[in-house]
């Protein structure tokens, strides 16, 4: 019982790097997280942008009680942002 996070995607970065804007509608790759759990575009999208330094994600669904570790490189990076699919949603 309880809610299970798809894959999680973390990803860090420098000033300037935004998985959402406020009043607009989410991008195709955001979409693809939260609509089906695929973090493929969202990782594609951010590893293009010049200010992310890298990424990391957890394997499979993270159940409730249970815990994840990722690896991020931080570099210059003085920032970090993820995201999951929440289920059941």
């Amino acid at each position: 019982r309880g809610s299970l996070f798809t894959p999680i995607l973390v990803a860090s970065h420098r000033p300037g790097v935004n998985l959402f804007k406020l009043g607009e509608p989410a991008s195709d790759a955001l979409a693809a997280l939260a609509e089906g759990g695929d973090i493929a575009p969202l990782n594609d999208m951010l590893l293009g942008n010049s200010n992310v330094v890298g990424t990391d994600h957890s394997d499979g669904l993270l159940e409730p009680g249970h815990s994840v570790t990722v690896y991020v490189p931080a570099g210059n990076a003085n920032q970090i942002s993820l995201a999951a699919m929440i289920l059941p949603t």
